[in-house]
C-alpha cells in the first residue's frame, strides 16, 4: 500500500514538473518590452535619466504581432511634473492620460473595452488591474494615470526593435513610467480584439531546464524510498 501511494505521488509530480514550462505567463502575454541589452526579467518601468531611456519591444512565440499599441502608466509625482512623453516619436502629453483614484478597486481593469480603432478593444482576459499596476509603480493607495496611443509600430517579431522612451517631468521626485503593449496576432489575415500583449516584465517565472527537473524528479524519488524504508524499519 505504501508503495502505492509513493508511485503515486511520484506521477503527480512528474505531471507538475512537465506542466511547469507552460507556467512562465498566459497565453496571449506574448510581447516583451525589457531594457536594451537586458535580460528577460528586465522590467519596462523609466524611472529617470539619462532620457532617452532604452527599451526594445518583440514577440515570443507566433509571429508578426501586428497594429502594436503603447500602454504607459505613471505614478502620481510623474503626471503632476509631466510636460510630455515621446516613444519612438509618438507623443503623449499630459492630457492624453486618464486617472485611476487611489480609492479605486484593486480589480479595475484597463485600457477601456473599445480604444478608438476601428471600435476594437482588447480581449477581457489581457487586460491590467489597478492593483497590480499600482504594486508595480509602488503607488498603493495612490492615484495612477494612463494612456494608450497606437505606437506607429506596424508588426513585431523575435528580433527585438528598440524603443527609446523620453519622460519630460521636470522637478518629479519620484519618477516612474510602465511601458506596456497590446498587439493582433491573426494568421488568417482578419483582424479583431488585440490578442496579444505584455506581462509586467519579461518573464513571470524562471523555469528550469529539463536537466534540472529530472534531477528534481530523481532527488525526489530517492528522498521518497528513503522515506518509506525509515517508516518500515521505524514506525
Amino acid at each position: 500500500m505504501q508503495m502505492k501511494k509513493v508511485r503515486l505521488l511520484l506521477l503527480t509530480l512528474a505531471l507538475v514538473l512537465v506542466m511547469v514550462p507552460f507556467a512562465k505567463a498566459g497565453p496571449a502575454r506574448l510581447i516583451r518590452i525589457i531594457p536594451a541589452g537586458g535580460v528577460e526579467t528586465g522590467e519596462p518601468i523609466v524611472t529617470g535619466p539619462p532620457f532617452p531611456a532604452e527599451l526594445v519591444i518583440f514577440a515570443e512565440g507566433q509571429v508578426p504581432v501586428e497594429n502594436i499599441w503603447l500602454i504607459i502608466v505613471l505614478n502620481d509625482d510623474t503626471y503632476q511634473h509631466l510636460i510630455e512623453i515621446e516613444v519612438n516619436g509618438v507623443t503623449f502629453v499630459d492630457g492624453d492620460f486618464v486617472e485611476i483614484l487611489g480609492t479605486e478597486s484593486a480589480a479595475f481593469t484597463i485600457p477601456p473595452d473599445t480604444p478608438p480603432i476601428d471600435g476594437v478593444g482588447i480581449l477581457e482576459g489581457d487586460k491590467y488591474n489597478a492593483g497590480s499596476l499600482r504594486d508595480k509603480l509602488g503607488a498603493t493607495g495612490e492615484s495612477i494615470w494612463y494612456a494608450y496611443k497606437d505606437s506607429e509600430i506596424d508588426e513585431i517579431w523575435g528580433t527585438p526593435m528598440p524603443l527609446s522612451v523620453t519622460v519630460d517631468s521636470p522637478g518629479c521626485d519620484d519618477l516612474k513610467a510602465l511601458i506596456l503593449a497590446v498587439g493582433q496576432y491573426y494568421p488568417d489575415g482578419d483582424l479583431g480584439p488585440f490578442n496579444r500583449s505584455t506581462p509586467y516584465s519579461g518573464s513571470t517565472l524562471v523555469v528550469p531546464e529539463i536537466g534540472t527537473l529530472l534531477l528534481a524528479a530523481a532527488s525526489f524519488s530517492a528522498f521518497a524510498l528513503y522515506a518509506l524504508k525509515r517508516r518500515k524499519y521505524f514506525p
